[in-house]
């Protein structure tokens, strides 16, 4: 009986586990992708602000 208790708890903290770390997973990839977006439209906002700034040097 105690085994059976002890797997069934083990089971219960292992399945509650992986959904928290799949949560987890899910929310850093997000983030991840906001960061990249938002470096993305940086990169792009300099380099424009570059070009525009030599046109007028010129």
């Amino acid at each position: 009986m105690c085994q059976s208790l002890s797997e069934m708890k083990n089971f219960k903290s292992s399945s509650a586990w992986t959904t928290i770390s799949k949560q987890v997973e899910s929310s850093l990839m997000k983030n991840c992708w906001k960061w990249h977006e938002t470096t993305v439209q940086g990169v792009l906002l300099t380099r424009l602000t570059k070009l525009s700034l030599r046109r007028y040097d010129h």
